[in-house]
């Protein structure tokens, strides 16, 4: 029996577009998709201690899904997952090494093969627990020799040596000398505005937010961002300063995101102006019928990273709800997380077995963990939108 049928039965409906606290039964599907998901955590045939299966997840899949777990802590105040993110992320960052990159930098980069943007994802789950915890406790089982927000701090200054001038700035995407050394991805410059403004709300730096309104000038110059047309692109290539036309939605997502940050932190509405035109850009493109779907999606072709993207869209979407005044777009936006929810737990059974295609012209395969997490991150941000 499917749960849009058990949930019509208990009364359970989304009817217009306006968020309202949500009912038992929604707290209890999120609740068991991410017990689901954390089943996949502690079990999976090719488990590597505070990982997902490495054999079908790249590295960064696990930050994100620690995300969504912070985001679940953060709406509703529940602890259960603190201790597992936690030493997760204290893992992931060599114990008291205290960083991602370990204490060789040069082997983790071209061995191991943590990239920028892969650091940034957990960098952002760190930023989430100093917000959560306060910025200056200890990561679990590191007292005296390691607080969240000099995990935060450590990674934005390892990332921003890879700025350049070259095309005018930006940040390089790969740390390996021999694979993609002039390509200046867009993720890794929106995870960076995200990441960095963050940290400057916990901790006032000034350089922080200086960093980040010069970076976020150079992805409009650059033309990686259109914000006349609130497109997004993929990055640039400092061969011939030329833009990659590609579109993701995690790219939008995490702008929008970024840039409600950025707002909280300066005050300056033009960032929700720019904001609102690059979600409503976004919606159009990726739910244009109300549901989440990334454009691969439609041919199957969706590669094992591009799978996890709505995940990312869908959360950060409900970063701007809960903050724009824009009343039309907080409107949109719901009707999309509310949508999408709805969707992705129509193909949930009894048992919480969910699957990551919520449309009919989608073809695209996801293995059991993904499936699930884009069904909790769904859940999550819906969660979100309530917290006003």
């Amino acid at each position: 029996m499917y749960l849009s049928t058990i949930f019509v039965a208990v009364g359970w409906v989304f009817a217009g577009v306006k968020s309202k606290p949500l009912p038992t039964s929604q707290s209890h599907a999120i609740t068991s998709v991410l017990s689901r998901l954390t089943e996949y955590y502690h079990s999976s045939p090719n488990v590597t201690e505070g990982l997902f299966d490495q054999s079908i997840s790249p590295w960064w899949e696990s930050g994100s899904i620690f995300n969504t777990y912070m985001d679940f802590a953060k709406y509703t105040g529940s602890t259960k997952y603190k201790a597992l993110v936690g030493e997760a992320l204290v893992l992931n960052s060599y114990g008291k090494a205290h960083d991602f990159f370990g204490t060789d930098h040069e082997f983790v980069s071209i061995v191991v093969g943590r990239w920028n943007d892969d650091v940034e994802w957990y960098a952002q789950a760190v930023v989430a627990g100093a917000e959560l915890y306060g910025p200056h406790t200890y990561m679990p089982g590191l007292r005296g020799n390691g607080t969240w927000i000099s995990l935060a701090q450590r990674t934005i200054d390892e990332v921003y040596d890879y700025w350049t001038p070259g095309c005018g700035g930006g940040i390089y995407w790969s740390t390996d000398p021999a694979q993609y050394a002039t390509y200046k991805s867009g993720i890794t410059q929106l995870e960076f505005i995200s990441l960095a403004t963050r940290a400057y709300l916990l901790t006032k730096n000034g350089t922080l937010l200086q960093i980040t309104e010069r970076l976020f000038t150079w992805i409009v110059d650059s033309g990686m961002v259109d914000l006349a047309t609130g497109t997004v692109f993929d990055g640039v290539d400092t061969v011939g300063c030329t833009v990659s036309k590609a579109q993701w939605s995690y790219s939008y997502g995490h702008l929008v995101g970024g840039l409600s940050y950025l707002y909280r932190a300066t005050g300056n509405s033009s960032y929700l102006t720019y904001a609102s035109k690059i979600a409503t850009t976004a919606i159009n493109i990726f739910a244009p019928d109300g549901v989440a779907e990334e454009l691969c999606e439609v041919t199957g072709s969706c590669n094992q990273d591009q799978q996890g993207f709505k995940a990312i869209f869908l959360r950060q979407l409900s970063y701007l709800y809960l903050t724009t005044h824009d009343q039309e777009l907080k409107s949109n936006i719901s009707t999309v997380l509310q949508k999408s929810a709805e969707a992705a737990l129509a193909t949930c059974d009894a048992s919480w077995n969910c699957e990551g295609d919520w449309t009919n012209g989608s073809t695209q395969v996801y293995p059991a963990f993904r499936s699930t997490h884009l069904v909790a991150a769904a859940l999550v941000a819906l969660e979100g939108t309530t917290k006003q």
